[in-house]
């Protein structure tokens, strides 16, 4: 009765918090291509837009999660027009959530009622 108990409520608090990952993992694919064709500011606005949509939703309390200190940074390097840079922080702490986001959600999909 417990597991089942505590499967439905992780069940219903991550389908409380769920996101168009999909929508996340196309702005990602953006980002990087367009950091692969030179234009960094667009691909600077394209996985800073991930991020927003994604939320805390990737969050574990199990996970040290350094990815805020390299977006703090990127927000610094767009704001002094090296978009470069920012794209490349941006995109790979986007890359990083997105990546323990799936992680969080296959352990949720292992448990069984």
């Amino acid at each position: 009765m417990k597991r089942y108990l505590l499967a439905s409520v992780l069940l219903i608090s991550h389908s409380a918090f769920s996101v168009d990952i999909d929508r996340i993992k196309s702005l990602l694919e953006q980002g990087y291509a367009a950091i692969g064709n030179g234009k960094y500011e667009s691909a600077y606005h394209s996985c800073t837009q991930g991020i927003v949509e994604l939320g805390y939703t990737y969050f574990s309390p199990k996970i040290i999660d350094d990815t805020g200190q390299k977006l703090v940074l990127a927000e610094v390097s767009a704001k002094e027009g090296n978009y470069k840079m920012a794209s490349a922080l941006s995109c790979r702490s986007l890359n990083s959530r997105v990546s323990q986001h799936n992680s969080n959600n296959e352990r949720v999909s292992d448990i069984k009622p």
